[in-house]
């Protein structure tokens, strides 16, 4: 038995106690292990309890029933639950979020509940005023209380992720991602913040295997350069394939952590990059760089750089590297630096780029 599962989930079932009035049992995947069943009220808990029952022909039928109303009972089984990513589209459920709010999909009645406070409600409303959401479409947001307190309700978007489209409609959402972030670039960047970059470039240096190091450090005169010409903007931070959606118009949600001022390209770079952190298919990447939406992607180059010259994107890109690795965004974004994740990281870009 996994008792480390079992363990989370003791600390999901009481932290999600007062919200019982909330959930319903639906299509959803528990960490990948869960065979999804469709509406199910019981029948799914024991398929879910099986997962995790070492199988033994020394167990008679009726201690495994046992056992299994014990897991079911003790860890919370019967209330569904899914942390981090993966969500369906065909689901009432709870959803730990990865900033650690809990999160209900009422698909039957179009919204979806966030816990909040009324600090982070403010935050929430100062965030929807950046700029970038003029040029993305949002869903509608208020502030609602119920018996276990303050929530954030917003409508139900169905429009289908960009990670779940089909390669054509991927290539359709793209451009019209690319280019109205190009658009949001030239209309509201902000001077360059060289320091800023030198900084975070210094930081992580310190911290690479010997072996990475002098690579590294034979990137310092391109960023130094580069961070001098390079503008800033208010960025979304976590501008990803599960973030985007899109039915002819293109939807921006999840903006937890948007409002940093950052380097122009870094939401862009960051949705292609994380192709390869998360072993995905490098197609947002190729188009980007060298496929048919490179001329898409030059454009924004051109409107976040000054006087770009040909190698600056890929300057751009090392920039993104170490800013993300930096405690600048892993603090708020990765739950802190992670210095193994770090160099596992350059790896991967070594392995991907080969100018790397």
């Amino acid at each position: 038995m996994d008792l480390q599962f079992i363990k989370k989930r003791l600390k999901i079932k009481f932290r999600t106690r007062p919200y019982r009035f909330l959930m319903k049992n639906g299509i959803w995947k528990v960490n990948e292990r869960f065979v999804v069943l469709v509406n199910s009220k019981n029948d799914h808990v024991d398929s879910f309890a099986e997962v995790y029952l070492q199988k033994s022909a020394s167990i008679s039928k009726g201690i495994k029933r046992i056992v299994k109303s014990i897991i079911k009972n003790v860890s919370g089984a019967q209330y569904m639950y899914v942390s981090g990513g993966k969500k369906m589209s065909q689901a009432s459920a709870l959803y730990i979020s990865r900033t650690g709010h809990i999160k209900f999909f009422d698909i039957e009645n179009s919204k979806v509940l966030t816990t909040t406070t009324r600090k982070e409600w403010d935050s929430h409303n100062s965030q929807m005023n950046i700029a970038l959401y003029r040029y993305f479409e949002k869903p509608e947001a208020r502030l609602i209380e119920t018996p276990a307190g303050l929530f954030r309700q917003e409508s139900f978007v169905t429009a289908p992720p960009l990670g779940l489209l089909p390669k054509d409609r991927k290539m359709q959402a793209l451009h019209k991602i690319c280019r109205a972030y190009t658009r949001y670039i030239k209309e509201h960047k902000e001077p360059p913040q060289p320091e800023l970059i030198m900084r975070c470039y210094d930081e992580v240096k310190n911290h690479l295997t010997p072996d990475i190091q002098k690579k590294y450090a034979s990137y310092h005169d391109c960023v130094r350069d580069v961070s001098e010409r390079y503008h800033f903007i208010k960025s979304h931070m976590d501008f990803n394939v599960a973030n985007l959606l899109f039915d002819e118009k293109v939807w921006l949600v999840d903006l937890d952590d948007a409002g940093l001022s950052l380097p122009c390209l870094y939401d862009l770079n960051n949705l292609a990059l994380n192709e390869i952190f998360e072993r995905r298919d490098l197609l947002i990447l190729d188009e980007f760089y060298s496929g048919d939406l490179r001329c898409d992607f030059q454009e924004a180059v051109s409107a976040a750089i000054v006087e770009p010259r040909p190698k600056d994107y890929q300057v751009a890109i090392f920039i993104n590297f170490f800013m993300r690795e930096a405690r600048i965004i892993s603090d708020p974004l990765l739950k802190g630096v992670d210095w193994n994740r770090t160099n596992a990281h350059w790896k991967l870009l070594e392995k991907n780029f080969s100018w790397w």
